[in-house]
C-alpha cells in the first residue's frame, strides 16, 4: 500500500506539474514582459529576407506589395522593349525604400521618356550580395547601366554584429542549421527542443543568443576591430565593386557606384536625430576611418580598373533639416536629394548612350 500510495502521489505530482506548465505556457505571452534579443531581429522582416539560391535572400514574391520577382516597384522582364533604356539600382534597404521612383521621375520630367529605373534593393544587403544579384538576377535582363548605392551596411554590419569581413547579414543562422552537422552529437538538440516553449525561450534567452548567434571560428579571419580587420572590410567592399564593374562591362552595360551617406557624416543633428543610436565617439571615429580606407582604395580602383566611383557620403554634411530616421535610413524628402545627386552624375552617361543607340 505504501508503494502504491507513493506512486500515486508521484503520478499526481507529475500531472500537476504538466498542467501547471501548460497553463503557464499558454498565458506566458500575455504576462511576461517583451524582452527582444538579437534572434528576434533576424526575423523582424521575414518576407523581405526570404531565402533564395546564390543571392542569400531577397523579398518573397508578391509579399507586402513586392512584385513577382521579390523586389519593390515594377518588375523587370527578360524581354526588353525596343528603344528603352534600362537602369538597375542595387543596394540595401535604402534602395528598397524607393529611391528609384523619384530617379525615374527626374528622367521623365527632362524628356527621357524611354528610361526605365528598376529597384533591385534588398533589406540588409551588403556589397557581396549585390554582386551576386547583378550576376544572377540582372544581367539576363539587358541592363544599360547599373547603379550600386551602398557601403553603409558593409561598414556598420561588421561593427555592430562583430561579423567576419565579407559575410552576408545573419550568415550565422545558416551555420547553425542542424542539417549541416555531420555529427549530430555535437549539436545541442535539447536546447533546440526547448526552443519551442515560450517559457524556456524567455528564461534562457541569453543562452540561446550565445548558442545560435556565435559565429563559427575562422582562424583566417583577423580579430574584430583590428587594423587587419578594418582593412579586410574596406578591401572586400572595393573588390566587390571592381568585380561588379568588370562584369557589367563584359555584358556591355555601364556602371556607377555611389557611397551612401550615414548620420555620422552630418555636422549638426536636429531633433530626433540627436537620440539615434549608436552615436558614440568610438563609432564615429570608426566610420570616418572606414570611409577614408574605402575612398582611398576606390580612387586607386578608378585609376587602375576604370571603376566609376562617386562619394555621396557628405551629401547632408551641412544640412540643418531632419534627414535621418536612424543611422542609415533617410526621410522621403531626403531621398529626393539623393535621387537628384545620382541623376546629375548618370544623366550625361545616359544621354551619350542614347545618342549612340540612335546613330546605330
Amino acid at each position: 500500500m505504501r508503494i502504491e500510495s507513493f506512486l500515486a502521489k508521484c503520478f499526481l505530482s507529475i500531472i500537476t506539474i504538466i498542467v501547471l506548465f501548460a497553463v503557464l505556457e499558454f498565458i506566458s505571452p500575455y504576462i511576461l514582459p517583451f524582452a527582444p534579443t538579437k534572434i528576434d531581429s533576424i526575423w523582424d522582416s521575414p518576407m523581405f529576407r526570404y531565402p533564395y539560391p546564390f543571392i542569400v535572400f531577397k523579398g518573397k514574391a508578391f509579399a507586402r506589395g513586392l512584385n513577382e520577382f521579390g523586389y519593390s516597384g515594377k518588375p523587370a522582364y527578360v524581354d526588353k522593349q525596343p528603344g528603352t533604356y534600362r537602369v538597375f539600382m542595387l543596394g540595401g534597404s535604402t534602395v528598397f525604400n524607393q529611391i528609384t521612383e523619384p530617379l525615374e521621375s527626374l528622367f521623365k520630367r527632362n524628356g527621357f521618356d524611354n528610361v526605365e529605373v528598376y529597384n533591385y534593393g534588398v533589406v540588409s544587403s551588403v556589397s557581396g550580395m549585390a554582386l551576386a544579384r547583378l550576376v544572377f538576377e540582372i544581367l539576363d535582363r539587358s541592363p544599360d547601366i547599373v547603379i550600386m548605392y551602398n557601403g553603409g551596411n558593409d561598414i556598420m554590419d561588421g561593427y555592430m554584429e562583430q561579423t567576419r569581413p565579407g559575410y552576408p547579414f545573419n550568415y550565422v543562422v545558416y551555420e547553425h542549421n542542424p542539417l549541416l552537422y555531420h555529427n549530430l552529437d555535437k549539436y545541442n538538440w535539447l536546447m533546440l527542443l526547448l526552443y519551442r516553449s515560450n517559457l524556456f525561450r524567455y528564461a534562457l534567452r541569453n543562452r540561446y543568443v550565445k548558442l545560435y548567434l556565435t559565429p563559427h571560428t575562422d582562424d583566417r579571419a583577423p580579430p574584430w576591430m583590428s587594423e587587419e580587420w578594418k582593412e579586410a572590410v574596406a578591401m572586400n567592399y572595393v573588390n566587390n565593386i571592381i568585380k561588379a564593374h568588370k562584369i557589367s562591362a563584359a555584358f556591355s552595360s555601364d556602371m556607377v557606384t555611389f557611397l551612401q551617406p550615414l548620420i555620422y557624416f552630418k555636422n549638426e543633428l536636429v531633433g530626433p536625430e540627436t537620440s539615434i543610436e549608436p552615436n558614440t565617439s568610438e563609432v564615429r571615429d570608426y566610420v570616418y576611418e572606414m570611409r577614408e580606407k574605402i575612398t582611398s582604395k576606390a580612387n586607386v580602383a578608378r585609376e587602375i580598373d576604370g571603376v566609376n566611383f562617386v562619394d555621396l557620403s557628405n551629401t547632408f554634411k551641412a544640412n540643418k533639416d531632419i534627414i535621418f530616421k536612424d543611422f542609415i535610413h533617410i526621410e522621403p524628402e531626403a531621398n529626393l536629394i539623393i535621387a537628384r545627386a545620382i541623376y546629375d552624375v548618370i544623366m550625361p552617361r545616359v544621354k551619350a548612350s542614347l545618342i549612340k543607340q540612335e546613330e546605330k
